[in-house]
């Protein structure tokens, strides 16, 4: 029993092997820069709440900041335009900075005089709105909700000394709006500066992409960039400074903007690694690796399968095999146990899939249901592993593969409906005494997006699930949710002909959550989303990736990109233009379609397969051109 009458349980030993080898950092040294505060929203009087209502002996700071009454007072505080000079003695006050972006790293103070005993708290805010309820969060008088995210109760207390000082809290935050409110202050506390010093893995600008006359783009574009840029760390997490965790099913597609958009490919592989060092010998991998629980905490197979994903980009952004042949074995691991997961048909059953996707139904495995969308990922990551086991030689594994992935094709037909009300769509479930259930857009863009249905019946299927003109789907059909699918769905439309659709879709998707955002962690509305609606969530940034393998339509060829596919998606723009990153340089790729004009810069010594879609729908033929000194120019295409 501690001082405080609280009982404490007795302490454990953790042991993991994920913590029995200590490697070298593997990542870049971390960038440090200061960011200021762009606005002052409010300041004023703080009344707190009656102190016996508290839910701990010492009432939590993030409790009091929630139930505290706030009084607007500019009088409270001296200021120079959105710089806090000085709080104010008197009442127990606030003041509410705004600081333009989510940003993630340590509060610094530079006090330049303070009375000795002051008590100065901090809470953090992320989000304007929550999501699931559809209410304010950021209120009129600047106060907030802190405790409206993961790791609630969550906020810092300061008792400063007296006199000049510089505070520097040693744990990490992530914040856009930032409350200070001041106590027992009889002098002035004056401010030389208030700031964040960031701590971000390297993310420079080297991806770009413009259209002209979409005026939202832009603002949207920065808005998907700013949370890529906070959720990366020393790894690929969620709710940065709160839950920091990685989840696997995330990470793909976040790993192929940091990419295509910065260059960087070293968390991929630091995330790849924390997952294999904790794999279970039966093929598992966990949740949150590396996590120090010894049974708790394993991971779905659905999500578990982007780790293949993420071993064939790297692969492929590498060109190294040295990386993948020590894998290869977690790689088989994990595939015999989804195997074991199948039933006679070859297709997958495992009842821990579909654990983050909010779908249409759930089937009933006990009535011997099925699942349309994990067997869609279940063929397409077997796909990428068959090519794997090619890249290291083992040809008796791939053909084993391609055997597995063959059946799970023949059998996944049962899951398109012939029917004539739903004829063409894709059912979530499949019944052996009720049939064809529950039909989501989630379950036609799998079907499509991992080459599950044929080019001429994929369109079909697409245009069936996304009737409108913006892609929304017919009356009585789920929308997709998952911000994983924002690329499925963008990039299947656009490979299909359907680019105009994938713009209008896209911006239908993201505009509500302009000026400023979050990014929704699910586009789910009401009671649909999560309990917590943190807006530091990069998941849903990934249509950049879109913007850049789609339509601009640079695409790695071969393992290295010393070969690349530049094939062009018209999507209703104009002229488009920007770079992505390659792994052998930066790529420019600048289209005028009025003119039917483009022109395309690559790292030299690289040669691009260009392919340009004619006004009759079809590609024109091949053009190979092998960059040795200049630009490919091409004034005009029928």
């Amino acid at each position: 029993t501690g001082k405080d009458g609280r009982t404490w349980s007795k302490a454990s030993a953790v042991r993991s092997p994920a913590w029995a080898r200590p490697v070298m950092k593997e990542t870049p040294p971390q960038t440090r820069d200061e960011h200021h505060p762009v606005k002052i929203v409010a300041a004023g009087t703080v009344t707190p709440p009656p102190i016996e209502n508290a839910p701990f002996p010492e009432a939590p700071t993030s409790w009091l900041a929630k139930h505290s009454s706030y009084k607007t007072d500019e009088s409270r505080i001296e200021k120079v335009g959105a710089l806090l000079k000085c709080l104010l003695p008197g009442s127990d006050g606030y003041a509410t900075l705004d600081f333009g972006k989510p940003l993630h790293g340590y509060l610094c103070l530079e006090i330049g005089a303070a009375p000795a005993g002051a008590v100065l708290d901090f809470t953090y805010g992320e989000i304007r709105d929550d999501l699931r309820t559809g209410k304010r969060v950021l209120l009129p008088d600047g106060s907030f909700d802190p405790e409206l995210t993961v790791g609630a109760p969550f906020g810092d207390r300061v008792i400063v000394r007296g006199g000049p000082q510089t505070i520097e809290l040693p744990e990490e935050r992530t914040w856009r709006w930032l409350m200070i409110t001041w106590r027992n202050t009889k002098k002035p506390i004056e401010l030389k500066a208030v700031f964040i010093r960031s701590s971000q893995h390297p993310a420079p600008d080297i991806g770009s992409f413009h259209a002209d006359g979409v005026k939202t783009l832009p603002k949207l574009i920065d808005l998907c960039l700013d949370h890529a840029r906070v959720t990366m760390s020393d790894a690929y997490v969620d709710t940065t400074g709160r839950e920091d965790a990685q989840w696997l099913e995330d990470i793909q597609y976040r790993a192929q903007l940091a990419a295509q958009w910065f260059g960087d490919s070293t968390l991929r592989q630091v995330t790849m690694r924390h997952a294999v060092e904790q794999q279970l010998p039966t093929g598992r991998f966990r949740v949150f690796p590396p996590e120090d629980y010894a049974v708790a905490g394993m991971q779905s197979l659905d999500w578990s399968m982007t780790w293949i994903g993420m071993l064939y980009d790297d692969w492929m952004w590498t060109g190294e095999t040295e990386r993948l042949r020590k894998y290869f074995p977690n790689l088989v691991r994990f595939l015999e146990l989804a195997h074991s997961q199948t039933n006679p048909d070859g297709l997958l059953v495992d009842r821990t899939c579909l654990t983050d996707i909010r779908c249409a139904l759930r089937a009933n495995h006990d009535a011997g249901e099925i699942e349309s969308i994990p067997n869609a990922w279940y063929f397409g990551f077997l796909q990428n592993a068959i090519a794997l086991a090619k890249a290291v030689g083992d040809a008796k594994q791939a053909r084993q593969w391609q055997a597995r992935a063959a059946r799970v094709k023949r059998e996944y037909a049962r899951f398109i409906s012939t029917d004539k009300s739903t004829r063409n769509l894709v059912g979530e479930v499949w019944s052996p005494t009720l049939g064809l259930r529950g039909f989501g857009q989630a379950a036609s863009v799998s079907a499509v997006f991992y080459e599950l249905i044929a080019k001429e019946d994929a369109t079909r299927v697409l245009d069936s699930a996304f009737c409108g003109r913006d892609g929304t789907p017919p009356r009585g059909m789920n929308r997709w949710n998952n911000p994983t699918y924002a690329y499925r769905a963008l990039r299947a439309l656009g490979d299909l002909g359907r680019g105009p659709k994938a713009s209008e879709h896209f911006l239908e998707r993201y505009r509500p959550y302009l000026p400023d955002g979050p990014l929704p962690e699910y586009f789910i509305p009401g009671d649909g989303q999560p309990d917590d609606p943190t807006g530091s969530h990069g998941w849903a940034a990934v249509p950049l990736v879109w913007l850049h393998d789609t339509v601009l339509g640079v695409r790695l060829a071969s393992p290295g990109g010393k070969r690349l596919i530049i094939a062009p998606a018209y999507v209703g723009w104009n002229k488009v233009s920007g770079k992505t990153a390659t792994p052998q340089g930066g790529c420019e790729v600048q289209i005028d379609w009025a003119k039917r004009s483009i022109e395309i810069s690559i790292p030299e010594g690289c040669s691009a397969e260009i392919r340009l879609p004619r006004r009759n729908g079809r590609h024109s033929d091949v053009v190979v051109w092998k960059n040795r000194r200049g630009l490919f120019r091409l004034a005009t295409w029928s």
